[in-house]
């Protein structure tokens, strides 16, 4: 198996029918995702807080019993599907652990060593399952290698989860129908439905997040300045796009989509720190010099491209009557608009009078940048967003990284740090010591990562250095565990945190005696923040 590094072969049905088994499974994956986000309101995560917060204690709870149940799985008879349901959902996340290793295993020969990005483990976990499914039964155990005996491990229980699930649906089964087919069948859509409720939870977070900025993830003063570029280059005619670039490692595709299709006028692109070589970005002089004499990247052509296929057909005429559009609208002007473009223009519209559904797999808006920031044009970018920035930098890399922020962004660009972070049991603490704590609970991230210390101090520091000190603004809101959106949050992105890093056990096993969605418990209790960094390039 080997697993899939690149982003952007995520950018083009080609390159997903090169490294994907079944590449279709990304249109699916897109479709599902516009019919999540034609469903929500904005007010979702206030209305249903307490629902969200249900939800997720119950997917905590079930991951707690069923770690017991997966050790007896093999002598396991049940009549009721949701056990084998949470067993699978169970082993998912530990399929996924594996895959990290295989990720960073593959990327230490030609890339920066990744060890986390969670877009690459979702889609190496559906192209791992159909891998599995392909495998050849019947093997000499002698001649495989320790990795190849993991793959045979995963495929045996998969196995006998499928024949699990034909016992139960036996009966339902029409006596003419393909047995391992249909075995095949049932397993991908249980594998479907629990990796559905994983993502449910990272939508609802992205939800929340959304709240904190006037129903956007983006600040609302950046959405409201992008919007007004938008309509002078509508206005005069200019192809060249409003550009967003997202960094980011901590959230899958859906949060690219989500901007790319609640913020339609601008054009995002989505990097991390793993498009870098690890030797260049840890030295400055090597950098700055590649940097200066690097071929950059051009978008003149696929901004004109995509300015008469898509910006000029969104005729918003103002600012208000896009902030009063509900997700539904946005959805639907996307979809409508995506129906009328060139690259349809040859389908048969009585075969397929929905094109965009049949052959869509992102926003024609967004793609993924796998190329160093150094390739990029300086004064090309009108905002950099992140909110994983201190799961990004590193002790060594950081001054270059944010250098390079300040020379892609345009006069007036501007770079969003958004953070949340874990804090002390009371507001006294936290005054009197001063700043946040890196450590939630048990997980110190030193362990794991090359973190950098006092990172928020050290982050604003460095960019009062570059952007100057009367462009960087930042503010704290105090973020109460005992609020039931908040308490949600916390959760969720702790969840993601053990998980990474192999520890959600762990984190599931702290609430054994804990049946209260909304309580926090005495480990979450007291004062988070959400700290908001905001460092604008002024002219010179």
């Amino acid at each position: 198996f080997k697993p899939v590094i690149s982003m952007s072969v995520l950018n083009k049905v080609e390159s997903m029918q090169a490294f994907l088994f079944t590449p279709s499974f990304q249109i699916f994956r897109y479709n599902n995702f516009l019919d999540i986000l034609s469903d929500h309101h904005y007010n979702d995560p206030i209305n249903f807080a307490r629902v969200r917060s249900h939800s997720l204690l119950k997917f905590i709870n079930r991951h707690r019993k069923s770690s017991s149940i997966r050790n007896r799985f093999d002598t396991l008879q049940h009549h009721d599907i949701r056990a084998y349901e949470s067993i699978l959902a169970y082993e998912s996340l530990n399929v996924r652990k594996f895959l990290r290793i295989l990720i960073r295993e593959e990327s230490i020969h030609s890339h920066h060593p990744i060890i986390n990005n969670e877009e690459l483990v979702q889609v190496n976990f559906s192209n791992y399952v159909r891998y599995l499914i392909n495998l050849p039964s019947n093997v000499n155990p002698s001649t495989l290698t320790e990795v190849e005996r993991t793959h045979y491990k995963y495929k045996d229980f998969f196995r006998k989860i499928a024949d699990a699930l034909y016992s139960l649906k036996q009966e339902d089964m029409g006596d003419g129908c393909d047995v391992e087919l249909t075995k095949v069948n049932l397993l991908l859509h249980s594998i479907t439905k629990v990796s559905y409720e994983y993502i449910l939870l990272e939508k609802y977070n992205i939800q929340i997040l959304g709240k904190f900025h006037n129903n956007c993830i983006l600040a609302s003063q950046s959405s409201r300045g992008l919007f007004e570029k938008y309509k002078e280059k509508i206005t005069s005619q200019d192809p060249e796009s409003t550009k967003v670039l997202i960094y980011n490692t901590f959230y899958s595709v859906q949060y690219g989509w989500y901007l790319a299709l609640t913020v339609p006028f601008v054009r995002v692109f989505e990097t991390n720190i793993y498009a870098e070589n690890p030797k260049i970005i840890d030295d400055s002089e090597l950098y700055a010099e590649i940097e200066s004499r690097i071929r950059k990247q051009s978008f003149v052509e696929s901004d004109k491209l995509l300015f008469d296929d898509y910006f000029k057909k969104l005729q918003f005429e103002e600012f208000s009557e896009y902030k009063s559009m509900p997700p539904e609208k946005l959805v639907n002007m996307a979809k409508a608009v995506d129906n009328e473009s060139a690259k349809y223009s040859d389908v048969n519209r009585h075969e397929y009078p929905d094109p965009s559904a049949s052959f869509s797999h992102k926003p024609m808006n967004f793609e993924f940048y796998s190329e160093s920031l150094s390739t990029l044009e300086s004064n090309s970018f009108d905002l950099i967003h992140s909110r994983d920035l201190q799961l990004q930098l590193t002790p060594t890399n950081y001054k270059i990284v944010l250098r390079e922020f300040y020379r892609i962004l345009k006069v007036g660009g501007k770079l969003e740090t958004p953070i949340v972070k874990y804090g002390n049991e009371s507001i006294f603490q936290g005054a009197k010591d001063g700043k946040p704590q890196w450590d939630f609970m048990e997980i110190d991230l030193a362990n794991f990562l090359k973190i950098i210390p006092n990172f928020i101090e050290v982050l604003l520091v460095e960019l009062y250095e570059i952007f100057g000190k009367g462009n960087v603004k930042f503010s704290v809101v105090l973020l109460s565990s005992s609020n039931e959106v908040n308490n949600f949050l916390i959760r969720r992105i702790g969840i993601q945190l053990f998980e990474i890093f192999g520890k959600i056990d762990e984190y599931c096993a702290k609430f054994k005696d804990h049946d209260d969605p909304v309580k926090p418990m005495s480990t979450e209790g007291g004062i988070h923040y959400y700290i908001n960094i905001c460092a604008q390039k002024s002219q010179l």
